[in-house]
């Protein structure tokens, strides 16, 4: 048994403890739901009877499990389908979760009712995107360093392959690269952003809503982050024409909403930018996965990555110097392979 197995065992056996001792959840079965990209796991909690719930272990050296109680008060005040919290130990990284399912959007996001899912998506994200700016002002702001930061990830991580301050010389260079994609996503108005809002962290529930999880990194952004993030989901494919038509059905909605009037072509420009950043970091972080956590699942995704962020930087001048920069490295031609 490695290293890591016995250390998650043991936090298992400390989890069941745990739910024995200082919950109302003792005595029922505790078997795998899930894990995620984070050092979280997740447990489903089974009364025998047909009820369940969802223990997330979320060891508290590595996760702070704060952010996710306070930002799961603001989301479900605002009418955003989150789970009910019904236990937390903030100490030991434990936490009792409303149990959503196990009908994940990315399992049912084809065939005929493709587009009626993905409008469902959407309504949800309207009510997040919708949160009051007071909530919104609680939240770290997704701005120029933040931006920048998740560039360097890709610029390590992809480009250099983690190689470290030996091949960090050019990052001036890539800093300057950078700077008009970064000033593009910051023309737009700041809102509540969820940060992660695709098919992997949307379940379908009864009634036809869309509940959401993995909350716990939202931050205020711009307007068309998590728009990007479902239209140009890392884990599905899906043409250009058809996210602008689904883009511009959705700014539609929230310029009702936010009372807005967004041009229509600036609209787009900000979700291709704002994507093509977000695919950059995700092209970094699939691979610092990969090589420093050992978790390999999600190389498969990187050529589609990789073909939504091509796209968008072979069709704007203002892209020109970035690039030119990322095709300077063997790793990004060799990305589609």
């Amino acid at each position: 048994m490695s290293v890591k197995d016995e250390a998650n065992d043991a936090r298992l056996l400390q989890l069941q403890r745990w739910l024995s001792t200082k919950t109302d959840f003792s005595g029922m079965d505790v078997v795998p739901a899930s894990e995620d990209a984070s050092f979280r796991r997740y447990f489903r909690i089974l009364d025998g009877m047909g009820k369940s719930w969802i223990a997330m272990d979320a060891p508290p050296e590595k996760e702070n499990s704060q952010p996710f109680v306070e930002i799961s008060r603001m989301l479900r005040d605002g009418g955003v389908r989150v789970p009910e919290i019904f236990e937390v130990d903030l100490e030991q990284g434990f936490l009792v979760l409303e149990d959503f399912g196990a009908v994940h959007f990315e399992d049912i996001l084809h065939g005929k009712r493709r587009d009626a899912f993905y409008n469902i998506a959407l309504s949800e994200m309207v009510r997040v995107t919708s949160m009051p700016d007071t909530d919104a002002a609680k939240l770290p702001h997704l701005g120029s360093e933040w931006l920048q930061m998740e560039l360097d990830i890709f610029h390590e991580w992809f480009l250099n392959l983690g190689g470290g301050p030996a091949l960090k010389s050019n990052l001036e260079d890539f800093h300057k690269a950078c700077q008009p994609l970064v000033n593009g996503i910051l023309e737009q108005p700041n809102v509540f952003v969820h940060r992660d809002f695709h098919c992997r962290n949307l379940l379908l529930l009864d009634g036809g809503r869309a509940g959401v999880i993995d909350f716990q990194g939202a931050m205020n952004g711009p307007l068309t982050y998590d728009l990007a993030s479902l239209l140009r989901d890392c884990y599905q494919d899906n043409p250009r024409d058809w996210v602008e038509w689904k883009a511009i059905q959705y700014k539609k909605r929230i310029e009702e909403a936010l009372s807005l009037d967004l041009d229509d072509d600036q609209f787009l420009r900000w979700l291709d930018w704002t994507g093509l950043q977000r695919h950059l970091k995700v092209l970094g972080l699939f691979n610092r996965l990969n090589l420093r956590d050992g978790k390999s699942g999600y190389q498969k995704d990187i050529p589609r990555v990789w073909e939504y962020a091509k796209d968008v930087l072979g069709r704007y001048a203002e892209l020109s110097s970035l690039r030119e920069f990322v095709e300077g490295f063997n790793t990004w031609s060799e990305a589609a392979a």
